[in-house]
């Protein structure tokens, strides 16, 4: 049964990032056809790799797991390097996903709608009586994190946050000189950005 959900979790979070890209695709099809094209190649390794992760082979769950969770990440990473192609230039993204802390306006924003996205499901956990520290994909010996949440809301996090923030975007309701703070050697949302 772990497996089985860890494998789920797994091919949601997958599922959710192509399933983005091929909005943003359909989107970009008429007014911009050589990025569409590149965001359909994004998209398409994407794909192949959730056709990797249904074939992944179950022995031992730690291996299992860690090579889920290896497909998971290098999903992530096509998918944040097709972001750049859609991010303008002015919010300092470069197609890599970094946190604490964020580097530029877009990863700090989306560490902010992903922490309360965590929040709302790590509530909900408690609400239905279900312990949140013991996690699937996300499991650790310590348990001082929700790690069920952090595994519930991969399936999540790109189709309601990333959504909302390239929404945000490219509608000029977001803007790096408006809505961030540099702070050491981050940036974050100030009060507006996170209004």
């Amino acid at each position: 049964k772990k497996a089985r959900l860890a494998r789920r979790f797994v091919l949601n979070a997958i599922k959710a990032k192509a399933s983005l890209l091929t909005e943003l695709t359909r989107n970009r099809k008429r007014t911009n056809k050589e990025l569409a094209d590149e965001l359909t190649r994004y998209r398409n390794r994407i794909r192949g790799i959730e056709r990797k992760v249904k074939t992944v082979s179950y022995t031992d769950f730690k291996q299992f797991r860690k090579k889920l969770m290896g497909w998971e990440g290098f999903s992530a990473k096509l998918y944040f390097e097709a972001l750049r192609l859609i991010i303008p230039k002015e919010f300092g993204y470069t197609g890599i996903r970094t946190r604490r802390p964020p580097k530029d306006l877009f990863n700090a924003s989306i560490s902010f709608g992903y922490a309360y996205l965590k929040y709302l499901i790590e509530r909900k956990l408690l609400l239905l009586g279900i312990n949140p520290y013991y996690g699937i994909l996300h499991e650790e010996s310590d348990k001082v994190y929700p790690f069920l949440a952090f595994d519930m809301m991969e399936g999540f996090r790109h189709s309601f946050i990333d959504r909302a923030v390239i929404n945000l975007i490219s509608k000029r309701k977001l803007n790096p000189n408006k809505h961030s703070i540099k702070f050491h050697d981050g940036i974050f949302l100030n009060k507006h950005g996170k209004e």
